[in-house]
């Protein structure tokens, strides 16, 4: 009977390392670009402002696999709101692989979370490196009604898988 226990090993090891380190995918990092969105019409008092980075934290894009699509998906943070730091920015971006414009937008102001799903008004520009949305109305996905409407553009970083 062989010994299993060295492949045993290396495969706990090898998953133990991937869950650490969130399956795989990473945080986003700081970056050398900037990025500007606009919060307007927010239903939340003091989430209407500018808020932007000259270092956009930006994760890789990531192709991810599903039954039907394929979609690239990538995160950001560092976003600060002008005149107003306390106030900060995240959220993830998605797209179809090939596509011109975003499958999902979703941005966490001060730890609440909006997201929309197809966003018409939108391009993504893989020859700038950058994806951008005009007055995207996004809604909580916590069980109330507060919404904001979104403008601006966020970079992505140009070591894209192909397709993304």
């Amino acid at each position: 009977m062989k010994n299993r226990l060295p492949a045993f090993v290396i495969c706990a090891a090898a998953a133990s390392l991937l869950a650490g380190c969130g399956g795989g995918g990473d945080e986003p990092q700081p970056s050398d670009a900037d990025s500007l969105i606009t919060v307007t019409a927010a239903t939340v008092a003091g989430q209407n402002g500018f808020y932007g980075s000259s270092q956009v934290g930006l994760s890789d894009v990531e192709k991810i696999f599903d039954i039907s699509n394929t979609t690239c998906v990538f995160s950001f943070n560092n976003l600060s709101k002008f005149r107003d730091g306390a106030v900060t920015m995240s959220g993830k971006v998605a797209y179809r692989e090939g596509a011109t414009t975003l499958s999902r937008l979703e941005v966490t102001v001060n730890g609440i979370v909006y997201a929309s799903g197809a966003v018409d008004d939108s391009v993504v520009d893989r020859r700038n490196d950058r994806v951008a949305f005009k007055n995207k109305v996004l809604s909580s996905t916590a069980s109330d009604t507060n919404t904001l409407t979104v403008t601006g553009a966020i970079p992505m970083r140009g070591n894209r898988p192909s397709g993304c």
